[in-house]
């Protein structure tokens, strides 16, 4: 496990995360001497399936979004003092 100060993964993210996707490094990341965060290897273990409850919140949240999609607005219509900006 190597330790980086925040400047220093800022400046070398891009072989930082090489270092930890390929030779399966650890990194803490420090702030003044003291951990703040940990960099590790993605695996299985650590990517799960969200429980019930999250799933029902994610669903409700990916319905919601699509809400305004056949809506039609009429820009000019409702914004006529703008009508030279879009012709």
């Amino acid at each position: 496990m190597q330790k980086v100060s925040i400047k220093d993964a800022r400046t070398n993210l891009s072989s930082i995360v090489e270092d930890v996707s390929e030779r399966q490094k650890t990194y803490v990341v420090t702030k003044y001497g003291k951990p703040r965060a940990l960099i590790k290897p993605v695996t299985y273990k650590n990517l799960r399936d969200p429980s019930p409850k999250e799933d029902k919140k994610l669903k409700a949240l990916n319905s919601s979004a699509g809400m305004w999609k056949d809506k039609d607005y009429d820009y000019k219509r409702e914004n006529s003092r703008y009508e030279n900006i879009f012709d």
